[in-house]
């Protein structure tokens, strides 16, 4: 991730800790209140390294994984992530086409 190194530190463990708590924010909150927990934290605004390929960022893979991993959560809570990685993923590439 761009930026210093302790900012880019902070990122990735909140990163990691929004992603552990998926399911129980799902499974605690009414679906209206979850929605907009899940999307309004996903960490969808990263910057790409130059020279990076957008699918090979850390939360986009990180997303990946737990969709991968968690095959049989709740259909609207990973339609929810696949919608938020894919915004995440256009931004990537808006990204890459710039630095080009």
């Amino acid at each position: 991730m761009a930026g210093d190194p302790e900012t880019a530190a902070v990122i990735e463990r909140q990163s990691e800790a929004y992603f552990e708590a998926l399911t129980e924010v799902w499974e605690r909150m009414s679906q209206g209140q979850a929605t907009r927990v899940v999307s309004g934290l996903y960490p969808g605004a990263q910057d790409l390294e130059v020279g990076a390929e957008p699918t090979e960022h850390p939360v986009a893979l990180r997303t990946q994984a737990w969709l991968e991993a968690n095959a049989e959560a709740p259909a609207a809570l990973r339609r929810l992530l696949i919608e938020e990685q894919d915004q995440l993923l256009r931004g990537l590439r808006a990204q890459a086409a710039a630095q080009a």
